[in-house]
């Protein structure tokens, strides 16, 4: 719930989006709302507060390292939302998917740093080739449409 709440908050900036790649956060933005409130009517028709919900029940569990981590993941999200457009998608995903990962605690900085790049190159052509969905160019991005255009022909 907390989550589906955190990405409706980017509803302006999906929005503000036009061209061919409209409809698909519109798509997202109305399927996270209904979740929400169907979420939201769930709770309200069992009568149960909202300080028992499955996802505030286990935040609220653990110590302050917890929470200080969550709320630094919380943090990389949000720097991804705000540097994404200037950076590019896959700059701005691996260094998400690298910091998340190894707040998560995992060991193997030259793996996690592999595994987020590769993640984010591939995130990004199954965006631009399935979805037909345009991503925030740098210059990464020009290379691997490029590349697209030329596997294409």
């Amino acid at each position: 719930m907390a989550l589906n709440a955190a990405a409706l908050s980017l509803a302006p900036e999906a929005l503000a989006l036009a061209g061919t790649s409209s409809p698909y956060p519109l798509l997202v933005l109305c399927t996270l709302a209904a979740l929400l409130m169907a979420t939201l009517v769930s709770l309200v028709a069992r009568r149960r507060s909202l300080a028992t919900a499955v996802e505030l029940v286990l935040l609220s569990r653990g110590g302050a390292a917890k929470h200080l981590r969550f709320a630094l993941v919380v943090a990389v999200w949000l720097a991804w939302v705000a540097l994404v457009s200037s950076v590019g998608f896959i700059a701005a995903t691996a260094a998400a998917v690298f910091a998340s990962v190894s707040l998560a605690g995992v060991k193997g900085l030259g793996k996690i740093a592999f595994g987020s790049i590769l993640f984010a190159v591939l995130l990004t052509v199954a965006v631009k080739t399935v979805l037909y969905v345009a991503v925030p160019e740098a210059v990464p991005e020009a290379y691997l449409e490029r590349l697209l255009f030329r596997l294409r022909s």
